[in-house]
């Protein structure tokens, strides 16, 4: 099961190199934003493998915001170190629980988690492609489902871009969490 998601595919239409480049410039985006709210992040990370934790330190001042990160890619280890409940975990669900636990894991005002499947095969009868992000600002929380298509490099960058733009906009209407 998948939970649910039917929504549709995102074609990259850019080579992999574009792609980061696009990622790299909205976590840079997501980083001037949480300077200038004064907040701190921490990012729990599955099918993105630690891709948007390099993203943001490759920004400059990322050491005022980004407080850490964990690379939680079995089911176990998620189950272990997140909290994140037994079931499926290329769901909305278990990217929620991501955030929630690394956020209380690492004491960050805001979170990131990202689950699903890059490829190149399915799992849990959930499409390449499929990704669940998770944003958290203090209490303020927001999943997203999305389906890509392309490489499993353009569906990692892809993810990246679009929780950056999540907490971007889940940031920008919450009122001050510091």
């Amino acid at each position: 099961m998948c939970d649910g998601h039917r929504g549709p595919v995102s074609h990259a239409t850019s080579a992999p190199t574009a792609r980061f480049d696009q990622a790299r410039r909205a976590v840079g985006r997501l980083v001037a934003v949480l300077l200038e709210r004064d907040l701190d992040l921490a990012i729990a990370e599955s099918l993105t493998g630690g891709l948007a934790s390099y993203l943001v330190v490759d920004q400059p001042d990322s050491g005022k915001v980004h407080l850490g990160a964990v690379v939680a890619y079995e089911s176990a280890v998620k189950q272990r170190v997140l909290g994140v409940g037994d079931g499926p975990v290329v769901t909305g669900r278990c990217a929620q629980e991501m955030a929630v636990g690394v956020q209380r894991l690492i004491g960050a005002h805001c979170a990131l988690a990202f689950t699903g499947v890059a490829g190149p095969a399915t799992q849990e009868g959930c499409p390449v492609g499929t990704v669940f992000i998770a944003a958290r600002a203090g209490d303020r929380a927001s999943v997203l489902a999305r389906r890509y298509g392309g490489e499993p490099d353009d569906v990692r960058a892809q993810a990246v871009i679009d929780g950056a733009e999540l907490l971007c906009s889940l940031v920008a209407v919450a009122s001050p969490v510091a």
